[in-house]
């Protein structure tokens, strides 16, 4: 049985988005506070397609538990198929 992975949509200090991949996502002991576990990354054989799930691997390569205010999540989905890389094509062609 394929496990659940939850997308995560925040921000950062800067206001910018960041995307994490999850295995885990509940409510902390905080007031306020989720509390994020086993964080998944693209492998280097995937292609990283936005500058905010590139970010999230260098902030985050060594973390193994994140409790995130509130405010700071946009968005929490649940995936239904395991995250896969899109293929982004940067010109146009005929062959597509």
């Amino acid at each position: 049985m394929a496990k659940t992975l939850y997308r995560i949509t925040l921000l950062d200090e800067e206001q910018k988005h960041i995307t994490l991949y999850a295995t885990g996502v509940v409510q902390a002991d905080f007031l306020g506070f989720i509390e994020i576990s086993g964080l998944e990354f693209p492998k280097k054989s995937d292609i990283i397609l936005t500058a905010g799930e590139d970010k999230a691997q260098t902030l985050f390569k060594d973390t193994e538990k994140l409790i995130i205010s509130c405010n700071m999540i946009l968005r929490i989905e649940e995936l239904k198929e395991t995250k896969k890389a899109d293929i982004l094509y940067l010109y146009k062609s005929d062959k597509h």
